[in-house]
């Protein structure tokens, strides 16, 4: 079972990853955020984006996946979700 602090210090790395991929500080991205309309992310963004997942959280990305994302509340429970089945 997550611990409260276990599940904040995942959303945060989830956070710090996109914010090194935008102009947006951490502390204004939210779980409700849009990576398009909020975070500014372009198709190439989320191709860079895809690859720093696949890096930072250990786990294989399909296009499908990516495909599907449309807030940060999106990335986080993709990632958590592939890394459950790894």
């Amino acid at each position: 079972m997550k611990t409260k602090n276990q599940q904040e210090d995942k959303v945060k790395k989830v956070k710090e990853v996109l914010s090194n991929y935008t102009d947006v500080n951490i502390e204004k991205i939210t779980m409700d955020s849009d990576l398009v309309y909020d975070l500014g992310l372009t198709s190439f963004d989320f191709i860079c984006l895809s690859a720093a997942i696949e890096e930072d959280f250990g786990i294989k990305l399909e296009t499908s996946d990516m495909e599907s994302l449309n807030t940060v509340a999106d990335v986080y429970q993709v990632i958590y979700k592939m890394g459950m089945k790894q």
